[in-house]
Parts: C-alpha cells; structure tokens; sequence
C-alpha cells in the first residue's frame, strides 16, 4: 500500500489590513497637507513687510508650492499602487510606484534640510511678528512628508480588497482628517501675533475741559528712558519701546495700552518718535519697526487699522516728517515724501489727495504747516525767493499763494506753528519775521522786525511773543497798538520758552514755572507751583496742564497740575 507524507510551508504573513490602513491615512493626512498649502498661500494673512523683506522670509511659499506639487504626485502615486500594483507585478514590470515615491520622499527630506525650516522659522519670528501664513505653510509641508511615508509603506505592500471594514476605514479617514485639523489649529495659534501682546481698552467716555488756569499738582508719573508724550484722546499719550499707553488727563490713571512686553533690539519694536495724535478725528496712530502703522480709538484704543493707504510707508515718511507738529496734537494726518503732500482720512487711512511740488524740489528745501484751517507748504523758488502755498483741507486745492524775498540763498527761512498762527522767520542778513492764521492773512501779513510767536488763543487772537527788543509782550493780532509787557522775563533768543495761554492765565516755563492773570498781567505764581523737578516743557490736555520735567540726574516725570 503506497502511503504518502504532506508537509506544510509557513504562511507568508498578510499585510493587506495595515497597509489597507497606512493607505487611508496617508491619503487623509495628504489630502490635509494639500488643502492647508492653499490655506496658506491664498487666504493665510502675510507678514505686513512681506514685500520688504529677504528672500528667506519667502519660505511660506516656497514650502506651500512643494506642498502642492509632491501631495499631489504622491496621492497620484498611491492611486497607482493601489489600482495597478499587482498587475505590473504580474506583467514583470517590478513595483514602479514604490520607487518613484522613495524618490519623491528622499527630495523631500533633502528640500527640508537645505531649507534648514525650523531655524529659518524661528529667525523670521525674532525678526517680524507673528503671522499665521508661514507656520500654516510649514505644517502643510510637514502633513506632506508624514502622508508620503504612509503611502510608501502602501506602495511597498499593496493591500487586498476588503481588508478593512467600511466603519475601520471611515475611523482611520477622521483620524487622519482631525490629525490635518489639529496641525492648522496649532500652526494657527503659532501665528497668532495677538498671543504676544497686551492690548487693554476702555470705555469711551465725556472729554474734560482744558483747565483753565494753572491750579495745583494733582499726579506725577515716572518716565523711563527713550518715552514721548504726546496730548489727546482723554488726556495724553505715553510711548515707548514696548508700546503706547493712554492716560486720563483728569486723574492721571492709565486708561488704555497697547504692549509688546517682550520687545527685543531686532525684532519688532514701537517707535515713539512717531506717535500722532488726531485729535478732530479721535485718532492716535503709531509706528512699528518690521510691523508697520496702527492706528487706534484715542479714547477706546481700539484698533482702527493696520492696512491702508497711509501704512504703506516707513516712519521717515510719516506725518512727522517734514512737518512742524512734534509733541503737540495734529490738526489731521498729512504725509510728505520728498515734495510730495497727501491728506489721509485718520480714521481709515485713506488717502483724501496728494499735492505734488515742483521738480526742482528738495525736501530739505521744502516744509510743511499744518492749521486747522489749512495746509502751507514752503518752498524755495531760485535761489531769491521763497514761495508759500496754501491748501484746501477737504480737495487740496490751492487757495493762496505769495513769494517773498529770501535773504539768504543758502537755505529757506524757519517755519513754525504755534496755536494755529504760522510764523515765518529768517534771522540771517536781512532779519525779518511773517505771521499769519488763514490763507487770506497770508496775502496780506506785514513782514515785521524778529520775533517769535511763543503762545496764541486763537478764540480772542491773542498771542505771546518775545524779541530783543520788546521781551515779552501779549497783544490782540487785530490791535497791535494794545500790545503789553510780561514783565520779569528775558529776552535772549538762545532761552528755551515755553508758554500756555489758559482761559484765564498765562503760563511760561523757562527754567522755573511762573503765571500771570491775563486779564492785567498780574504775576500769580504759586509758592509751591512745582518743586523738585528741572523743567524741559509744558502743554494743555483734557483735564490737565502736563508739565515734563527731569536731567541726566533723576527720573524724567510728567506732573499734570488742575484747579
């Protein structure tokens, strides 16, 4: 009887489930990547300096195109393996798709380490701020390389039909779908520059008067170094490197701020020499290094805008440059670029017109005024003469102009306003001084012997001025005749003045504080007015007169004083 012996072969293992599995994810978590590259490249908000900065500061979308371009090749790749691998086996063909996608993942990985991502990302963040495109192109990219592993794992075993269940796969697709959600929600709090800053509002509220006469000290707030203030809102506004914080002019309490708490030398920064205070529109705006402009709500201090047509620009073109406003409130926003003037509505930014000056024109040979009743412009024409324009606030239009000599072909006069009254001066050879409040006094103003224009009430015309030879003097602009002394004060032009012209006082800071009643130029001064503190200057907010005040030897201070 023939007998015969069976003997069994070790099964090869199956792979059909988790490479079933690696299939859906990869094509999940692939698709994700593809969708979040789009994100990014087309609805992500940018870096504001996006068209200023290095080209290494591009790699949002360098990163988001590859993402496209190799989650794409890749998924194309896994609908190949897993509809004609077995097939192009069976034809001798070998298994192309794994190779092509060992390729496509072996770029991958050399694209991610000539990139060097995660320094350059870190490097652009200590440089800009925070901005949700460039993390959203990185997670992108890396949801690419995490879906093209899973598909070579696929490509390298093909899966059988059925080898999950309908539920199974639907599980492991929302896996990798909420694997693609949690990557952008990460990436997107990454870029969210908000996280870094403190931003604090407040209620709007009634504006305080100006006080009418000096009064006495109510608050004294320490400075640090490199701050400026500036008069609006409630009160005023105090800027530094980390930001700008709103005080209420009656109390001296913060109301509002807006800080960077982390600021570094490099990085983004707040420039406190750019502060402008709008206060006919209720506006402050702002200028960040490697951030741009914002501006806000003077009394909220919500944010009014970022983007507009006046932010794109660098301080050195702001309203600050080339105009004759510094510490004290704007009339409205004006900008000067070389001799170019523009209007801008403050509260949007947008641009009202653009006044462009003569070819010829230098901006160290043009300068800007600007009034609550019009925009000046001066310029020199030749070398003899100086021409001044007055503009329309609402068009631009010109609505007076004159030429007067120029003594001095060297250089234009001096242009100041103080209280709404323009002066024009030249003290070199033929010294002479030209004041005037409205385009039609421009026609009409007197040249007159130097002097300078030091405080002005434009409700009555009274001004303050000061010469060498009448000293100090206060008078009505349309009764020259009834000028009167303010007795006791020098008249050396090398003296630093500052002077309020209150309701009811006159109030001057040379190197101590001292007032006269205006109604017969009594000397008032309190005994006690300000103690403890050297004196740099003086202005009139809501609710308070601000005097600021320190030396290299003690801590600068603002001291508001109120009846």
């Amino acid at each position: 009887m023939n007998s015969s012996t069976t003997t069994s072969l070790p099964r090869l293992p199956d792979y059909s489930r988790p490479a079933t599995a690696a299939a859906i994810l990869g094509a999940a978590v692939l698709s994700g990547g593809v969708t979040v590259a789009i994100y990014s490249l087309y609805f992500a908000a940018d870096n504001p300096f996006a068209g200023t900065i290095d080209s290494e500061e591009t790699l949002s979308d360098t990163l988001g195109v590859f993402s496209i371009a190799f989650g794409a090749a890749a998924l194309l790749l896994l609908a190949v393996a897993l509809r004609w691998s077995v097939t192009l086996r069976a034809a001798g063909f070998g298994n192309p798709p794994v190779l092509i996608m060992s390729v496509v993942l072996a770029v991958e990985v050399i694209i991610c380490a000539n990139l060097d991502i995660l320094s350059t990302v870190d490097q652009v963040f200590d440089d800009y701020a925070a901005y949700p495109r460039l993390p959203m192109a990185v997670a992108a990219w890396y949801l690419v390389i995490a879906g093209s592993v899973l598909a070579l794992g696929t490509t390298l075993a093909p899966p059988s039909r059925r080898a999950l269940t309908t539920r199974s796969g639907a599980v492991l697709a929302a896996i990798g779908v909420l694997a693609c959600a949690a990557a952008a929600g990460v990436a997107q709090c990454v870029g969210d520059d908000d996280r870094v800053i403190d931003h604090r509002t407040a209620a709007a509220t009634a504006v305080s008067p100006v006080p009418n006469r000096l009064g006495s000290e109510k608050f004294r707030i320490n400075l640090k170094d490199s701050r400026r203030v500036v008069v609006g809102g409630n009160g005023f506004f105090v800027g530094s490197k980390e930001g700008i914080t709103a005080y209420d002019g009656a109390t001296g309490n913060p109301r509002w701020h807006y800080l960077r708490p982390k600021v570094t030398s490099r990085g983004v920064q707040h420039s406190p020499d750019s502060m402008v205070s709008v206060p006919a529109e209720n506006v402050v705006a702002t200028y960040w290094e490697n951030l741009g402009w914002i501006a806000f709500d003077a009394s909220t201090g919500e944010r009014l805008w970022t983007d507009s047509e006046f932010s794109r620009g660098r301080p050195e073109h702001g309203p600050t440059a080339g105009t004759t406003y510094g510490d004290e409130p704007a009339p409205f926003l004006v900008r000067v670029t070389d001799c170019t003037l523009a209007r801008y509505e403050a509260r949007s930014g947008r641009l009202m017109w653009a006044h462009p000056g003569q070819n010829v024109c230098r901006i160290r040979d043009s300068k800007i005024a600007v009034t609550s009743h019009a925009i000046y412009r001066m310029s020199a024409v030749g070398t003899t003469q100086t021409l001044i324009s007055a503009f329309d606030l609402a068009t631009g239009a010109t609505v007076a102009e004159r030429k007067i000599p120029n003594p001095d072909s060297d250089r234009t006069p001096k242009l100041s306003v103080v209280d709404d009254v323009v002066s024009i001066d030249w003290h070199d050879k033929t010294a002479g001084h030209l004041r005037f409040e409205s385009p039609d006094n421009l026609r009409t103003a007197a040249v007159t012997e130097p002097a300078e224009v030091i405080a002005a009430d434009p409700s009555t015309g009274t001004i303050v001025t000061r010469s060498d030879r009448d000293a100090v003097t206060m008078s009505e602009t349309r009764a020259p005749a009834g000028s009167r002394p303010v007795v006791g004060l020098p008249s050396y032009w090398s003296y630093k003045f500052d002077a309020l012209l209150l309701t009811d006082e006159l109030v001057i800071s040379t190197e101590g504080l001292r007032t006269w009643k205006r109604s017969d130029l009594t000397e008032n001064t309190p005994d006690d007015a300000l103690s403890s503190c050297s004196l740099l200057g003086a202005s009139q907010a809501p609710g308070v007169v601000l005097l600021r005040c320190g030396d290299s030897r003690s801590t600068p201070q603002i001291v508001g004083f109120a009846p």
